[in-house]
């Protein structure tokens, strides 16, 4: 039988800002780990090296750049890059693993409905892809709806804001990775099972970074 959705409601607890407005970081909250070949962590994921693996054909195969060995070798306390033993717990920065752009799909909008990419302004238009570094913002009386990649949803309702952070699909793990950032006003979510438990899909508000694992919160 198929997992049930998790929803949730999220809180910013802070009045509407300007959209240019800066979010300080905040201290992290996540689920424990789910035991797997790769494990999430809140930077890092963890593959077991299997026959075959080097931090050279890992790297060469899976990192964005092949030099990048070279900061999990110093992570890992590992001699030799060439030499690690089958069955050892690498960890591996989310930063330097390879992935797959994806994007949130608007499913319908209502009111005033802000959004922005840099200095470009762009349109509220159902059907519309929404990637990295976007900010919403909504008016009074006004609501955007989000739907991601993985089948999760994600609805800002009015005098709201939220940056789109993360939207990636690594190529590794094979799993997500998602950040949004709610600066301001409340947010709704509506989170897929996780297909992997090394998935990653994020919350971040003023006050805290909440992480949604599978139907655990």
């Amino acid at each position: 039988m198929q997992r049930p959705m998790f929803r949730s409601l999220f809180t910013a607890g802070l009045s509407i800002a300007a959209l240019c407005a800066p979010i300080a970081d905040a201290p992290a909250f996540a689920a424990p780990a789910a035991s797997a070949s790769h494990a999430a962590q809140d930077d890092h994921i963890i593959h077991v090296v299997r026959k075959g693996d080097t931090l050279i054909t890992l790297a060469d195969a899976w990192f964005v750049r092949p030099a990048d060995y070279r900061a999990v070798q110093k992570l890992n306390n590992i001699a030799d890059p060439f030499r690690i033993p089958v069955g050892f717990r690498l960890k591996i920065p989310h930063d330097v693993l390879r992935f797959r752009a994806t994007s949130a799909t608007v499913v319908s909008f209502r009111g005033q409905v802000a959004i922005r990419k840099a200095a470009q302004s762009i349109n509220a238009a159902k059907g519309g892809k929404l990637g990295e570094g976007t900010v919403i913002v909504t008016g009074p009386y006004s609501s955007i709806s989000l739907s991601l990649e993985d089948g999760s949803s994600f609805t800002l309702p009015s005098n709201s804001r939220v940056r789109l952070g993360r939207l990636r699909h690594l190529l590794l793990p094979d799993s997500i990775d998602y950040e949004l950032a709610l600066e301001n006003g409340r947010a709704q979510t509506r989170g897929a099972p996780l297909r992997k438990p090394e998935g990653r899909y994020r919350l971040r508000t003023p006050v805290a970074v909440s992480a949604v694992r599978g139907t655990e919160f």
